[in-house]
């Protein structure tokens, strides 16, 4: 691993390690350890053993490293493209923080000192903010076309992402199980409710007086739901039943339950038009995506990268 010498009185010292060389310019040990350490502390705690903790973080180094690499050939080339940021740029971008947190040039001050920042460092983190996007700009966005032929063969090919989807207006009746040695006798008493609401009982009536679930109390009232937000068991539970039906005793994770469909709806079917710039923005981010791996695979190639940790 490469070092940094302290040279004093005829005897040198080592003052800081080098993990990477990229092209003339350095990543030190200092700089890799303090961009990882949020992500040390999240991996923390997860309370992984010893050997599970050693691999995710060797491989979150080894991201974290990759990473700063990418933004130092980055700065490299805003260099060497000599784009700039003038001062009312980083102004109107200050300004524009103020405004979404609606703070005060005294607030906003105050904030930048409990981050341990004078303002000057501040705004020299506004500059590189801005620098990148617009080498991304320059390089990469403005590459980028999304035609209209293309979101129509996205929309045609991905129909049932807009086909309007079938919504349930649901209750239920819940009866817990504690232990799998009741297990017998709670589907016997959820036998007798289904009894009672074969011979026309209310359901909401029986949720009131029998279910075990915090929405007994309004008669088991689920509200509504779209058919893939239901657990796999529910929706086989539920096909083929009208509105006003309800399903045979059902064993889920919440305990056993009945659930009756009190609504159904189809919602309508979401044209090209409807969804144009929403499938337009998607295809926008995939291809700028591409192109920005592209781009810094490129950068990468060309450039001289020395891991030296």
């Amino acid at each position: 691993m490469g070092c940094i010498f302290l040279y004093s009185n005829g005897s040198c010292e080592v003052v800081e390690r080098i993990v990477a060389v990229v092209n003339d310019d350095i990543i030190t040990l200092l700089e890799l350890n303090t961009a990882i350490l949020p992500y040390e502390q999240r991996i923390r705690e997860q309370k992984l053993s010893d050997e599970k903790y050693s691999e995710l973080l060797f491989k979150t180094r080894e991201e974290v490293l990759n990473s700063l690499i990418d933004q130092l050939l980055t700065d490299q080339e805003i260099k060497r493209l000599n784009i700039t940021v003038t001062d009312s740029e980083i102004d109107e971008h200050i300004e524009r923080i103020k405004e979404r947190n609606m703070f005060t040039d005294e607030t906003l001050k105050e904030v930048i000192s409990r981050q341990g920042m004078t303002y000057n460092e501040f705004r020299n983190n506004m500059r590189d903010q801005i620098l990148r996007p617009k080498l991304l700009n320059y390089e990469v966005k403005s590459k980028i076309v999304v035609t209209s032929d293309e979101v129509k063969a996205y929309y045609d090919a991905h129909k049932a992402e807009f086909t309007g989807k079938l919504k349930y207006h649901l209750q239920n009746i819940t009866l817990f199980v504690d232990e799998l040695g009741r297990q017998h006798d709670v589907y016997k008493r959820m036998e007798h409710i289904k009894g009672m609401l074969k011979q026309g009982e209310d359901f909401a009536e029986i949720a009131k007086r029998f279910s075990e679930s915090n929405n007994a109390k309004d008669g088991g009232d689920l509200g509504w739901f779209n058919a893939g937000q239901l657990s796999k068991e529910l929706q086989k539970a539920l096909e083929g039943l009208k509105q006003g039906d309800y399903t045979d005793i059902v064993n889920t994770d919440q305990g056993y339950q009945i659930v009756r469909i009190e609504a159904i709806e189809q919602e309508k079917d979401k044209t090209l038009d409807m969804v144009y710039s929403e499938i337009s923005e998607k295809l926008y981010e995939e291809q700028l995506n591409g192109k920005f791996q592209e781009w810094i695979g490129n950068l990468r190639k060309q450039a001289h990268i020395k891991i030296t940790q």
